[in-house]
């Protein structure tokens, strides 16, 4: 982290890998210049600590088998979050509540996957990463947000109508599998009745 930048504990988003391809190493690697907390699973244990990334914490399931325990303590301070029967998500996002942690973002996600993602959303805001897109929720009935243009995907419960706004129109889009729309740079204003997703093509600005 630069030496101009001050962080304050829990301040900026938490990190949690649940998955590394090569799409992601760029996004992980800007990610980490916050300093965030660090939370992954045991499959992706190994890759990240070859690349020399210390986590903070590790999702699995105990005691650890070898070689995974020689990487676990080569980590420490580490703090394991056993599974106990949930999921290696759910594990992973209730250890980053009990926390403090009100951000999180997560790498490696199945954005098909969301509606697992609802029941965290009134305690941590979220964004997900997904091949090459960046997901974020809209909680509220209308939102707006400035976009630099280009496609975004409109991802939410099936057949559910999303409605789109620029300064030139307003477009109402039904959600199927997947539903792209092209937008123009500018402030974008979304509404729906419902909790959706909108999935950008990332680039360097990660942390808007």
């Amino acid at each position: 982290m630069s030496s101009h930048h001050f962080v304050r504990e829990n301040q900026e988003p938490a990190l949690f890998i649940l998955a590394v391809d090569s799409l992601h190493a760029e996004v992980i690697g800007e990610l980490l210049e916050w300093v965030p907390t660090v939370v992954a699973t045991l499959e992706v244990l190994e890759n990240l600590a070859s690349q020399g990334i210390k986590i903070d914490a590790l999702v699995t399931q105990t005691p650890l088998d070898q070689p995974f325990a020689e990487i676990a303590d080569a980590q420490f301070p580490l703090t394991v979050i056993n599974l106990e029967g949930r999921s290696q998500l759910v594990s992973g996002l209730e250890y980053l509540i009990q926390s403090g942690q009100k951000a999180v973002n997560i790498i490696g996600y199945d954005h098909r996957e969301t509606p697992l993602l609802e029941p965290f959303l009134p305690q941590l805001d979220l964004v997900i990463f997904d091949g090459p897109l960046r997901y974020f929720p809209v909680k509220d009935p209308a939102f707006k947000k400035w976009m630099p243009g280009g496609s975004i995907q409109l991802h939410g419960q099936e057949n559910s109508f999303v409605e789109v706004g620029t300064e030139r129109e307003n477009t109402v889009h039904q959600i199927q599998h997947a539903t792209f729309v092209e937008t123009e740079e500018g402030t974008i204003h979304f509404k729906s009745t419902g909790i959706f997703w909108v999935g950008e093509f990332f680039g360097s600005n990660l942390q808007g």
